[in-house]
């Protein structure tokens, strides 16, 4: 874990007198951070406390609450508990599930934070990690932005094995005879993270065996670029009035794609939306630009852009035209936008109306919903 303790010092991620939160799961991940830490913190001069947060979601989540205090215990660090109802949250606030989960996860780390029980939260997204959500991005048609993956710091959550591969954190472990939880959903490859992991890294590292080195080197290539970016551009003219942001049509009239795009960024960061916004967004608003005043394109994040006169204005769609999020059932489901969809299970593909949608439900995700 040489390569976490160097990225600590160098970028003084952590410091004496701090209090680190460390988000523990109790996978081999986050217990390999765990450990590090406690091994490490008389060194420095720092404090440790775990925060353990039950989704709800799977049946072992109770077990391996119980297995990451006992850990905690045996560590003498202080253990912090969380139950959160996702599901019941998730239809409640009609979002996806692994979106509430991550949501309300960092609500409580930002309570954590605010409360001033601890003054850090540190993840433990690793070096692999990093690789498979820069192909990600990539794929997704990310620009620049999202080549840069994750960062080391981002407020006060540190990422200190951003550095460390898989592969020596299964060294640690194995090193210092360390138990952990293994979540079998990781295993699933119909979910785009894992078919990376499980599929296409397995078969790159074959080939490449650098490949994981590669594109986190890739990454601190494109920060750089991206820092210097910004530093020439300034988007003074760029403005917020309460749920609406204004960007001249000159951004999006130039022959620079890189500088529509950036407007864009700079735009919806305003809104207070920094993801799920590629190139491909950013072609559909230069479009805008040439159709008559008044025509508008529904964004992610219930944005709605509008070809105002010499601008393009976005706005954030109001609550009751918020997108719904519905769980997959039988039965007949309506939208506010007069849309009405009829879900019904079919033993046999024959006699199914023309235009029907036909799935196998067995193949879908558990927590799939039906989306407006």
């Amino acid at each position: 874990m040489k390569s976490c303790y160097d990225l600590i010092k160098k970028l003084n991620l952590i410091e004496k007198g701090d209090t680190i939160g460390v988000a523990f799961s109790g996978g081999s991940d986050s217990m390999s951070l765990l450990h590090f830490l406690c091994s490490i913190k008389n060194d420095i001069g720092f404090k440790v406390v775990a925060i353990h947060v039950n989704h709800g979601i799977r049946k072992e989540s109770e077990d391996e609450a119980v297995f990451a205090e006992k850990i905690c215990k045996d560590l003498k660090v202080p253990f912090i508990y969380k139950k959160i109802d996702v599901i019941g949250v998730s239809k409640k606030l009609k979002m996806g599930i692994e979106e509430c989960a991550r949501s309300e996860r960092y609500k409580i780390f930002d309570d954590m934070l605010k409360s001033k029980i601890v003054n850090k939260i540190a993840l433990a997204h690793h070096g692999s990690d990093q690789a498979e959500t820069i192909l990600l991005h990539i794929l997704r048609g990310s620009g620049v932005k999202g080549a840069c993956g994750m960062e080391y710091v981002r407020g006060a959550y540190i990422r200190p094995l951003l550095d460390t591969s898989k592969e020596d954190i299964n060294k640690y472990i194995k090193d210092n005879k360390l138990k952990f939880v293994t979540d079998d959903s990781n295993n699933c490859n119909d979910y785009a993270r894992n078919y990376l992991r499980n599929v296409i890294f397995k078969e790159l590292n074959k080939k490449f065996p650098n490949a994981q080195q590669s594109f986190c080197e890739f990454a601190k290539n494109c920060r750089d670029e991206q820092k210097l970016l910004n530093s020439l551009i300034e988007f003074s003219d760029i403005k917020k009035e309460k749920n609406v942001v204004k960007i001249p049509t000159k951004y999006f009239s130039c022959e620079s794609f890189t500088l529509s795009h950036k407007a864009t960024e700079k735009a919806t960061s305003l809104l207070g939306v920094s993801k799920d916004f590629s190139k491909i967004h950013t072609s559909i608003i230069k479009e805008l630009v040439n159709k008559k005043n008044g025509t508008e394109i529904n964004l992610p994040h219930d944005i709605i852009a509008i070809k105002d006169y010499e601008y393009i204005t976005l706005r954030l769609n109001s609550v009751e035209n918020a997108i719904a999020y519905l769980p997959l059932a039988e039965g007949v489901f309506n939208f506010k936008n007069n849309t009405k969809i009829k879900i019904e299970k079919i033993n046999t593909l024959k006699n199914i109306e023309k235009d029907a949608l036909v799935l196998d439900f067995d193949k879908l995700p558990k927590e799939c919903v039906i989306r407006s």
